[in-house]
């Protein structure tokens, strides 16, 4: 049976004596008071927070870095819709997917999306002595993962190109622009069915981007693999369309 006592150690950073609570002979005396331990796990989420917001932009292509919300072609309708979303850990809605013409702001508001999405999942430790994880991100058009699946039998990119769709399969947010624009190879359908019921499965956040419904996405894809992708993108997705 675990005995506990009081017991009074100094504060390594502010110098003070505080008391604490000794729950057995393995309880380490504690370096920090309540206090300076707040501060240090604040200023550790504050580190993880601007390490997360340094990646998304890196990973954020300069023509969206500045996206200016009073311009008179933003879609600030748009905009105010979906900032209102966030995703799931359930087993709902963990993605989001804008559906509609060329030139309706679908790519701007994602990547404006992107850091509040990947901000959020910085979470405090409950202890000063270590960084909270810095969420993992990934950003693929689906131009650019038809030729990743393409590349992964070359032998000259292929160790590179299967570094990457792990990567795409495992982030903990993933961005997808023009999914549906990649040619459906045998390959890529394969590939894409892999991709996205891995994060189908997973509860892994994703956001999508496509000029046309789930079902024109997997256009030409064998049945066996088009119905059920289809309806996973649907059974994860909250879907806007804009008209």
């Amino acid at each position: 049976m675990k005995t506990t006592t009081e017991e009074t150690a100094e504060c390594w950073q502010c110098q003070m004596t505080f008391e604490w609570t000794h729950t057995d002979r393995f309880t380490p005396t504690p370096r920090l008071c309540a206090p300076c331990t707040a501060d240090a796990i604040a200023a550790n989420v504050s580190k993880a927070r601007q390490a997360t917001a340094d990646e998304v932009r890196r990973q954020t292509p300069p023509r969206y870095q500045a996206t200016d919300t009073k311009h008179p072609d933003f879609n600030l309708k748009l905009w105010k819709k979906i900032q209102s979303w966030s995703p799931t850990t359930d087993d709902s809605r963990p993605w989001l997917g804008l559906t509609g013409s060329t030139g309706k702001s679908k790519t701007r508001c994602v990547f404006l999306l992107l850091p509040e999405i990947a901000l959020a999942m910085v979470r405090p430790l409950t202890t000063p002595d270590h960084i909270p994880p810095i969420p993992s991100i990934a950003v693929v058009t689906g131009y650019e993962f038809a030729e990743l699946v393409h590349d992964q039998f070359a032998d000259d990119s292929k160790a590179a190109a299967k570094k990457k769709l792990s990567r795409l399969r495992k982030a903990d947010v993933l961005l997808i622009d023009d999914l549906g624009k990649q040619r459906n190879t045998p390959a890529v359908a394969k590939e894409l069915f892999a991709l996205l019921d891995h994060r189908h499965a997973a509860n892994l956040a994703t956001l999508w981007t496509a000029n046309a419904t789930p079902e024109s996405i997997v256009a030409g894809m064998d049945a066996d693999l088009a119905a059920p992708l289809a309806g996973r993108i649907r059974e994860c997705s909250h879907i806007i369309n804009i008209s």
